[in-house]
């Protein structure tokens, strides 16, 4: 009987590493260039990477190694509130470190991903080189009070109809890529300082993404729930900090202003004529500070 019982724990932590191996192999990452190691960690959350292919193409001064969160883009995954939550975000993000084979990186996150990348640099402040938060959410719940009010300033009348219209449509409710895409694209408007500029926004989703997006986005804000790093930002004490938000996007820049008064080693720039896509409406002014940053902190 012992024998069994033992034969059978064996059996059982097999599986689960078994399984835990195949998830994490599951994550999809690309890396690009050579030079000091960046990596990327996208927002959402619910979206993929693909559509910071332009910023990829910014860095080519740097290695830079990007990658799918977990049900997104093609990291394939079941999701389920087991999954999908910071810790296992963090985690996934150490795992994509260290298959990268670099003992430290320079972390840039991005929009939601500068949460991420927060949170990873509170769980593993040894792997990380230098923090960047490129047009983050803010890092506390109640910085988000004023999100809503500030996208729907951005959008015109027009804007709010085809909205509605695309939303409603069969083709939105069938998750097709294309009226997807359309709809984003119209949504991300509001994020832009220069509207024309929204055009420029290649989203590229893939199938999995759409059919996902919502339900990672409400399972990974139900995990957070009453989320505030204020308190614990002091503790980035060991890498520096730097801080780029569009003073017209609709993450207030007066919050990531708090942000860096709370950090101990920190920078920021406001981009005064520019929204949440840095990359697009700033791409040459973005990418020489993050080279002139990177090079004296490597």
């Amino acid at each position: 009987m012992l024998y069994i019982r033992t034969t059978l724990v064996i059996l059982v932590w097999l599986i689960s590493f078994f399984v835990q191996a195949i998830d994490y192999n599951s994550l999809y990452q690309t890396s690009h260039g050579e030079g000091e190691p960046v990596l990327i960690v996208h927002g959402g959350p619910g979206f993929d990477s693909h559509h910071l292919t332009p910023l990829v193409n910014l860095l080519s001064d740097f290695t830079v190694i990007i990658y799918d969160q977990r049900g997104s883009g093609f990291s394939k995954e079941n999701v389920s509130k087991d999954n999908i939550t910071m810790k296992q975000f963090v985690n996934d993000l150490e795992y994509i470190r260290h298959k990268s084979g670099f003992e430290k990186v320079h972390v840039l996150g991005n929009s939601f991903g500068g949460l991420i990348a927060s949170y990873y640099a509170l769980a593993y402040p040894e792997r990380v080189k230098s923090l960047i938060l490129l047009s983050s959410v803010p890092l506390r719940i109640s910085g988000f009070a004023e999100v809503s009010r500030r996208i729907e300033s951005g959008r015109t009348v027009k804007d709010n109809l085809e909205l509605n219209s695309l939303s409603e449509s069969k083709a939105f409710k069938s998750f097709d890529i294309k009226t997807h895409e359309e709809y984003y694209k119209l949504f991300f408007k509001a994020y832009f300082h220069n509207k024309k500029l929204a055009a420029d926004l290649e989203l590229n989703l893939s199938q999995q993404t759409i059919d996902n997006m919502e339900t990672i986005n409400h399972l990974m804000y139900e995990n957070i729930g009453q989320f505030d790093l204020f308190s614990k930002l002091g503790q980035f004490n060991t890498f520096p900090v730097l801080i780029l938000h569009g003073k017209k996007d609709p993450f207030p820049y007066l919050e990531m202003q708090a942000v860096h008064e709370k950090f101990v080693r920190s920078e920021i720039q406001v981009f005064s004529e520019a929204g949440h896509f840095l990359y697009i409406e700033k791409a040459k002014e973005l990418v020489r500070r993050i080279q002139s940053f990177i090079k004296h902190e490597k």
